[in-house]
């Protein structure tokens, strides 16, 4: 014999919004990192602060290139606590000014966030 539990769609969308934080807020979203020479990795730095009282959860980091990498210093942010997402820019290919937005994805009222990277990338010829 299986026996489900459900609960009705009022009841679940009720521990939902428990479970959404509605007071976040980030150090900065955008960083210039003004102008350097192709081959440079650019490390940038940004803090997620949780002022809320339930835990703050990070879903995914996803960069809209893959000449960016990321790290999270914590995926689950407690109550009044902060984490810090590092992206790195691989500059090698690139040249111009460059634009590259990352979006972070958490259980927050706005849910998404975009973090900018910009600048200029001399050529090395």
């Amino acid at each position: 014999m299986l026996f489900f539990s459900c609960q009705s769609k009022k009841e679940a969308t009720n521990s939902e919004k428990k479970n959404i934080v509605n007071h976040i807020k980030w150090d900065i979203k955008t960083v210039d990192f003004g102008t350097v020479n192709q081959d440079t990795i650019i490390q940038a730095y940004f803090h997620l602060y949780n002022l809320d009282t339930v835990p703050l959860i990070i879903y995914y980091v996803n960069p809209e290139c893959g000449c960016t990498d990321y790290a999270v210093s914590s995926k689950l942010i407690m109550p009044q606590d902060s984490s810090t997402i590092t992206l790195y820019l691989d500059t090698q290919s690139k040249h111009g000014f460059q634009r590259i937005i990352t979006t972070v994805c958490t259980n927050s009222k706005q849910k998404f966030s975009k973090l900018t990277l910009k600048g200029y990338v001399a050529s090395n010829e």
